[in-house]
């Protein structure tokens, strides 16, 4: 079966996941829950040596609107930096049944948020890896 690469992210341990999912504070039995990466680029990873390369990234706010809620970020590497394809970087707490995840870019570049909480000395680890048409890969080998 060929593999369909999607998008690479950094996909987030469970203890991080957990951190931000206390952060939701509105429509939890509602919303979908996400919580659990942050997209770096769409189709075809151009570094493909850094799949499974262990990331730290700084919590620095949550920002609230009606139909979603959403974690700021910033990378403590350049590097992970350089290749993340968003304007603001950022990881997806939870849409309304409604809502793409894909609508926090919209929420976040134009501002469209009701409140914005600011975050002190929260970091969250993860790793890289590319999403497929078979699910997560954290290896080269396994492309």
């Amino acid at each position: 079966m060929n593999i369909k690469l999607i998008y690479s992210a950094i996909v987030l341990n469970n203890i991080s996941s957990n951190i931000l999912k206390s952060y939701i504070v509105i429509g939890e039995s509602s919303f979908k829950v996400y919580c659990d990466h942050i997209t770096l680029k769409y189709g075809i990873s151009s570094y493909p040596e850094m799949l499974g390369k262990n990331v730290k990234i700084k919590l620095e706010s949550i920002c609230l609107s009606q139909y979603c809620q959403v974690a700021k970020v910033s990378f403590i590497d350049d590097e992970i930096k350089s290749i993340c394809c968003n304007r603001i970087p950022h990881i997806t707490l939870s849409t309304d049944k409604n809502t793409k995840p894909s609508f926090s870019n919209v929420l976040l570049n134009e501002g469209k948020f009701i409140s914005e909480t600011n975050v002190s000395n929260i970091y969250l680890f993860g790793k890289i890896a590319v999403f497929t048409n078979n699910g997560w890969i954290y290896s080269k080998n396994e492309l």
